[in-house]
């Protein structure tokens, strides 16, 4: 028979037990490792995207494409307009640039029903070396690259100092938006 010392006895031993037990969970959790947080991300901040820009063939009168990671914000104006800077900065690998040196870019912005209107200076004109296959590489380079890597771009449509023009160098009509081409493509 149990006296009543003995159930006193058992009852702070077993409250010694619980007090251990929790003041052991406790030091655990306090001290025990954590993984590292990740860092907040910036939903403003650019996307890394892999692109490809289009360049002249060096040998023959077809486009080839660079790949190149670039950083792309998710407005589509703003993501055109830093793939074009990167197309007029010219090919990193064995291509040839298909826009006239001299070629400043005034500003590209996106419509609501998907056409880019690219507005280039005059250089795109009077530095153009002419001849259809030429132009035919200059306006589809900057079409394809366009039309290819940004969705919701649909048409572009190529402007000069603000100002629509017939043509670049005689040969082709850039009155009206354009598709992207995809038999110019190696």
């Amino acid at each position: 028979m149990k006296t009543p010392k003995s159930k006193t006895f058992w009852a702070a031993a077993l409250a010694l037990v619980g007090a251990a037990l929790i003041a052991g969970a406790v030091y655990f959790f306090a001290f025990m490792p954590r993984p590292p947080v990740p860092e907040a991300v910036d939903p403003k901040a650019p996307e890394t995207a892999l692109v490809h820009l289009y360049f002249g063939h060096p040998a023959e009168p077809l486009l080839v494409a660079e790949p190149r990671y670039l950083p792309l914000p998710a407005n589509l104006s703003a993501r055109a307009l830093t793939i074009m800077e990167a197309l007029l900065e010219g090919p990193k690998q064995e291509a040839i640039s298909v826009i006239p040196e001299g070629t400043l870019l005034n500003s590209v912005y996106v419509d609501e029903n998907g056409v880019c209107f690219v507005d280039f200076s005059r250089g795109i004109i009077t530095n153009h070396p002419g001849g259809s296959a030429g132009e035919l590489m200059t306006i589809w380079s900057v079409v394809n690259t366009l039309v290819l890597n940004v969705d919701g771009i649909y048409f572009v449509k190529l402007l000069i100092d603000g100002q629509q023009e017939e043509t670049l160098a005689g040969h082709l009509d850039i009155r009206k938006p354009l598709g992207p081409d995809l038999r110019l493509i190696q």
